[in-house]
């Protein structure tokens, strides 16, 4: 999870990065549950 959000930081900047880092957690989250 940590290099992929690197890559998705420097790809579209920390601002998308950080709002799709978000919906992956939760995601996973829901999945888990």
């Amino acid at each position: 999870m940590v290099p992929v959000a690197g890559l998705l930081a420097d790809a579209f900047g920390r601002r998308k990065s950080m709002i799709i880092i978000t919906t992956m957690i939760i995601l996973f989250a829901l999945f888990r549950l």
